[in-house]
């Protein structure tokens, strides 16, 4: 009885382990990956921008690495996402519209144009430097 137990068992784990590598690929089918840079107006990458891509309820948010690049994963295949890039000092871009395949190299380049009019205001903060606070 025990014996039995024991090879249903592993019977059990052996088909499972089997399907593993199946159910990756099935999975690998229906999502995408989306990457992309951010750069200014004279073509330097930026640091730090905050990129979204969004479809309805489903978002992501990535920020640029050192080198400008960002990079959205597990994205679902054949639904349209906007994706917008905001950055202080810059004006917010027009989203651009990507469609992820699971084969294609999905990839954006973005350009983002200095936002001069809103550089005008500047706030100062100043503390005292006295313990007492006099």
């Amino acid at each position: 009885m025990k014996k039995r137990i024991i090879s249903k068992t592993k019977r059990m784990l052996l088909f499972i382990s089997a399907l593993l590598p199946l159910m990756n690929s099935v999975i690998a089918q229906n999502s995408a990956t989306i990457t992309g840079s951010v750069m200014n107006e004279k073509g330097e990458v930026l640091v730090g921008v905050t990129v979204k891509a969004s479809a309805g309820a489903e978002s992501q948010v990535a920020v640029t690495n050192e080198k400008g690049l960002f990079i959205f994963s597990n994205l679902k295949t054949g639904i349209s996402y906007s994706i917008t890039a905001i950055y202080v000092g810059y004006q917010q871009t027009t989203p651009v519209t990507v469609t992820p395949a699971a084969e294609n190299n999905n990839a954006v380049l973005i350009r983002l144009e200095p936002d001069v009019k809103g550089l005008n205001e500047v706030v100062v903060t100043g503390y005292p430097n006295n313990p007492n606070g006099m």
